[in-house]
């Protein structure tokens, strides 16, 4: 009777814990980085300051073209970017959902929209497996993506 009771007790404590890179859809993933980047943005340093803890969310390449950004904004003492690359906006956002993603073995595209006090924005999250599901590339529809973005930041 206390095994049944202790592993009750440690399976809802699992299924209670956020969902995490490597142990989950690619809409969990994507709805745990906009939950960390809600948190981040609410702070003074903003998610420059604490994109480590992003890094469970992002590909290997794409957190070290974020950290890259970040480093170059630090050297120069002055914005690098013109907008916040994770909303394409200067004003932050107010509120997130995640919609449907599309089917996919190693890539899926995850819809998202972001609402800002003006409207709305949508974004498609692009999640790649390669072991886990983590967010490669956010495409702003028909005005480019995080990645051209950031390299463009660091010409």
């Amino acid at each position: 009777m206390k095994r049944i009771a202790w592993f009750a007790m440690v399976l809802a404590f699992v299924s209670l814990a956020p969902a995490r890179a490597g142990e989950s859809t690619p809409s969990a993933t994507v709805r745990a980085f906009y939950t960390w980047y809600f948190a981040a943005i609410k702070t003074r340093d903003g998610w420059s300051g604490h994109l480590s803890g992003a890094r469970a969310y992002l590909t290997p390449s794409l957190y070290q073209l974020l950290a890259r950004t970040v480093a170059a904004q630090n050297a120069a003492h002055a914005a690098v970017l013109d907008a916040d690359p994770f909303a394409d906006a200067q004003e932050p956002p107010i509120g997130f959902s995640v919609g449907t993603p599309g089917v996919g073995s190693t890539v899926v595209k995850v819809p998202v929209t972001l609402a800002f006090k003006g409207g709305r924005g949508k974004f498609t999250v692009v999640v790649r497996n390669g072991g886990d599901w983590r967010i490669d590339n956010i495409a702003y529809g028909s005005e480019g993506n995080l990645r051209a973005t950031l390299t463009q930041a660091l010409k």
